[in-house]
């Protein structure tokens, strides 16, 4: 019985074990939101059917190459209308596009005017533009057209071989444009058929007529596709490298075997990165210098030193706190008997960002401040004397001299501030700082301290 339990064991084992897991969909699970995925742009397919005589019916391969793509998680697919949208949306495209139309609309215009080797050259230089910012992947019916014009004109100016070369590449490029029988010229119809042709005999290879790379965002892989009768032909820029292959249209999972071969061919992508911390600490000192813009006397200065802390917590953010101290001069008119020692703090949140040996600060936060004595008097002879150096008809202290005690107060702070780094860690920077005070123990008649720093710092790590 035991023996008969351990045979049953043995052959139920196969069946119970899992199933082997490909190296595909291994690579394919779990690869997390930070992973960085390998960019593919696909263009418009170009369908060179009608060259052959061939109908144009919807390709269910070509739908099942994308979706296979889309299907691999490594891979990050931008479909042709995306692609189109993207090239058309950059800024290179919208500068020279203009330019580009304006010099096919002159040279159609000499055609028609009949001066063909202005038309020539001015048709052929529009192509080039349009090819060059990625024009005929947009709008590849207007690029075919301008460059059946320009055949039409070397046509008639005699250069026969130079008309042919100019019809088979229109026909490359929009192989619907043609020319109509009974409204164009016969000679014009009977050449563009003779180009067709020699196409349909000679059909250039994919990489030829994928040579030139359209401009796409960034350094992703592209992925050009051509329609046939029998089969879709791709190729491949990733890099510097140019994969070419061919996938006959033979059964109903050939866009699939196709995206199979394509995903081998393309990196799988980079591993998430380990994140650097961004808090950084910036200490720094220098001196301070502001005006109490409300007090009950003529502006005046407040000269001292400063030194202020700012450790980045995050991209943008930091946390700052700073301190000051700072002593009056007197007002023009003297009328403020004493100076006045004043010590601020703050500390708040900032906006913090770095442009190479730049950094730019704009914070805001909260102010306390000590506020020292405040001594004013509007009568000349109490400005430089003290009680008993003068008579009290000329002097009354207790009558002509406002005294303040010192005062606490605290409000909100605006801080802006830049730096250039020197060299090494050493920086240099200037802050500008205001501040209203809603509270205070005690109104001293001083408020709305504007002022700045000139500090010389230090990145400590």
């Amino acid at each position: 019985m035991r023996a008969a339990l351990v045979v049953l064991l043995l052959l139920a084992a196969p069946a119970l074990a899992a199933p082997p897991t490909s190296d595909a969909a291994r690579l394919n699970v779990d690869l997390g939101p930070d992973f960085t995925r390998t960019t593919v742009w696909i263009l418009p397919p170009l369908d060179h059917r009608p060259l052959l005589g061939a109908e144009t019916a919807p390709v269910p391969a070509l739908e099942g190459l994308i979706e296979g793509l889309q299907g691999y998680a490594n891979l990050d697919v931008r479909t042709p209308d995306r692609t189109s949208a993207a090239i058309a949306g950059s800024t290179a495209y919208r500068r020279a596009l203009p330019l580009a139309r304006a010099a096919a609309t002159r040279g159609t215009e000499d055609y028609r005017q009949v001066r063909l080797a202005v038309a020539i050259e001015g048709l052929g230089q529009a192509v080039e533009a349009f090819i060059d910012i990625g024009h005929d992947v947009v709008a590849g019916t207007e690029v075919g057209r301008t460059e059946l014009t320009r055949g039409l004109a070397l046509l008639e100016k005699g250069d026969e071989v130079g008309a042919a070369a100019a019809l088979r590449r229109s026909l490359l490029l929009a192989p619907g444009v043609r020319l109509r029988r009974g409204v164009d010229r016969q000679a014009a119809v009977d050449a563009q058929e003779r180009a067709r042709v020699i196409l349909a005999e000679n059909l250039p290879a994919a990489p030829a007529v994928f040579a030139h790379r359209p401009p796409v965002p960034g350094k992703a892989a592209t992925l050009q596709i051509r329609i046939l009768p029998d089969r879709l032909e791709v190729v491949l820029h990733e890099g510097g490298r140019v994969v070419t292959d061919v996938q006959l249209l033979d059964a109903p999972d050939a866009g699939q075997r196709l995206a199979g071969r394509l995903w081998a061919c393309l990196p799988f992508g980079d591993a998430p990165r380990r994140r650097v911390s961004p808090r950084r600490l910036h200490l720094d000192a220098g001196f301070a210098w502001f005006v109490y813009t409300k007090a009950p006397v003529e502006l005046f200065g407040n000269v001292g030193v400063s030194a202020t802390a700012s450790w980045s917590v995050a991209r943008y953010l930091a946390l700052e706190a700073s301190a000051a101290l700072t002593n009056s001069g007197r007002d023009r008119e003297e009328d403020l008997r004493a100076e006045v020692p004043v010590g601020r703090f703050t500390a708040g949140p900032a906006f913090a960002t770095d442009a190479g040996r730049l950094r730019a600060v704009a914070g805001v936060g909260v102010e306390v401040a000590v506020i020292g004595p405040v001594e004013t008097t509007t009568n000349p002879a109490c400005k430089y004397f003290r009680p008993g150096d003068v008579p009290a008809r000329l002097c009354d202290f207790d009558q002509d001299v406002d005294q303040r005690e010192t005062a606490w107060a605290v409000g909100p702070t605006v801080t802006l501030g830049a730096s250039l780094r020197l060299v090494d860690a050493i920086y240099l920077g200037v802050r500008a700082q205001g501040a209203v005070y809603v509270f205070r123990t005690l109104d001293n008649g001083l408020d709305r301290p504007v002022g700045g720093q000139l500090v010389l710092g230090y990145q400590l790590f």
